[in-house]
């Protein structure tokens, strides 16, 4: 069965790295009077609350439809670019079919899941919002001088910019957007295999990756049962049909001449 998370993941337009994988960057000082110029366009662009509502004025709607894109997409597609065989996958179904075999319960399992998790999300991206915003103030203090600061807060006092600030968080989460978006995940999909052949051809001289503990227990408990297989037969080994009944272990063929005459 094709993961649907491989599914989700293509056709989700938003891709962010695993905290664990990021190196923090050297952080350089930022000059206090640009910085609190920074403070007041996020103000305007990120007031509090904003994590909170974009998870639940948007987060909602934007998983039902990558879920639905994901369901949709060709079985047959999603078995090659995972490297599975396609023999046996009905050229005509989707994910979603595969899925739906597997558990006719799959997508409101996934939906009840997916609103708890939004739920749970909306609360953590609240405690950390305010670490958000500091960092927010800090990256357009770096980027924008303090004329072009005090020309963006100039701007958001105006009813346009007022809206275009309240809204420019949110719009890449537009319906049309991510639908636009996923639209290439048919292409993202066929040129897949090719990618991952050159990512092998440009790390071809790096020796293979440790195996994990699991692996090398497992190729351990492999390696000994090649062993077992591999050992010559026991001469003594006697097969099944022909061991003798029970009791009857030491009556042995008596000759002739060992038999008693009365």
């Amino acid at each position: 069965m094709i993961t649907i998370a491989a599914a989700i993941a293509l056709a989700t337009p938003i891709v962010q790295a695993e905290p664990g994988n990021v190196a923090p960057a050297a952080e350089t000082a930022v000059d206090p009077a640009r910085l609190e110029i920074a403070q007041q366009v996020v103000e305007q662009v990120w007031p509090l609350g904003t994590a909170s509502r974009m998870m639940k004025e948007s987060a909602d709607g934007m998983m039902d439809q990558i879920l639905a894109g994901a369901l949709g997409m060709s079985a047959a597609d999603m078995a090659k670019m995972d490297g599975q065989p396609t023999d046996g996958i009905d050229p005509d179904a989707t994910v979603g079919d595969q899925a739906r075999a597997a558990d006719p319960h799959f997508e409101e399992r996934m939906r009840i899941g997916i609103k708890v998790m939004n739920d749970e999300m909306a609360v953590l991206f609240s405690a950390m919002e305010p670490t958000l915003r500091d960092g927010l103030a800090k990256a357009y203090a770096r980027r924008f001088t303090s004329s072009e600061l005090t020309d963006l807060n100039t701007f958001f006092k105006t009813p346009t910019g007022a809206k275009y600030a309240r809204d420019m968080m949110t719009i890449m989460q537009d319906p049309e957007i991510i639908a636009s978006m996923q639209s290439y995940a048919p292409m993202m999909m066929e040129a897949m295999p090719g990618m991952m052949k050159k990512v092998e051809e440009a790390t071809a001289h790096l020796p293979p990756p440790p195996k994990r503990p699991e692996e090398t227990q497992d190729s351990l408990i492999e390696q000994q049962m090649m062993d077992v297989l591999e050992e010559p037969a026991d001469e003594s080994y006697v097969p099944v049909d022909e061991l003798p009944e029970p009791g009857m272990e030491d009556e042995t063929p008596l000759d002739a001449e060992d038999i008693p005459v009365s």
